[in-house]
């Protein structure tokens, strides 16, 4: 038998209470009414896998070389912080694999959730819904696939959103509220897709801004350490 993690029902009961009372889910119900809409998250949810590719490749090649610096130290303290550290510290599935990994068979908060997903599916296949069951069929499989895992607490997928808007917005605001923009879409579609309290999207934002600080704090002491004439070679 699966075994249960360990906070999925405490974030679940933080989720309910930090929002007045109700289920984030419940909040955004108009969304699932929406095909349009939901398709539409849905598919711009997993644009975030060329996002990231996307980003690295600009910044590889960009002539904004403390920007790039300060993108791929954050970037690395995401994933060993929040994608290592955290994640493992705060063991987690997320609302789609409540019932599995609690046991809670009744009053399952989500249950209605995931059915109404489930319908929408077998009218047009969602992504979410496709990666979440491999994902679970991978964790219930000894030779599943290793580099594919279950972590809902903290949110990787809004903690590089957060990223992507802060890197860009260091160089453009108004694009970079594009960007910001995209982080709301992956911070809602988390949330209404089944895969994350939304406590984990609020947690992974602000963990980023507090990595974006300190990235930002090291790559200036890392600038300002060199000897003025290769700071000017590097940087003209």
């Amino acid at each position: 038998m699966v075994q249960p993690f360990d906070w999925d029902v405490t974030f679940m009961k933080l989720d309910h209470l930090l929002h007045f009372h109700n289920h984030p889910w419940v909040l955004l119900f108009p969304i699932l009414q929406n095909n349009l809409v939901l398709r539409l998250i849905d598919q711009l949810y997993v644009v975030w896998f060329l996002m990231i590719n996307f980003m690295a490749f600009w910044l590889a090649w960009s002539q904004q070389r403390k920007l790039r610096m300060q993108f791929f130290l954050c970037n690395i303290l995401i994933l060993f912080i929040i994608g290592n550290i955290m994640a493992t510290m705060f063991s987690s599935a997320g609302p789609c694999y409540y019932a599995k990994v609690t046991e809670v068979t009744q009053n399952n908060p989500y249950e209605p959730l995931m059915d109404k997903l489930a319908t929408i599916d077998k009218k047009d296949p969602l992504i979410a819904l496709i990666l979440q069951n491999r994902l679970w069929k991978n964790y219930t499989c000894k030779e599943g696939r290793s580099y594919e895992h279950i972590s809902a607490m903290p949110s990787i997928h809004v903690a590089l959103a957060t990223l992507f808007a802060l890197t860009v917005s260091s160089i453009s605001l108004p694009i970079g509220l594009i960007f910001w923009g995209y982080w709301l879409v992956v911070q809602v579609g988390s949330i209404i897709l089944g895969w994350h309290y939304a406590i984990d999207g609020y947690f992974a934002t602000l963990l980023t801004l507090g990595l974006w600080k300190i990235s930002g704090y090291l790559n200036k002491c890392f600038w300002d350490r060199l000897p003025e004439k290769i700071r000017t070679q590097i940087l003209t």
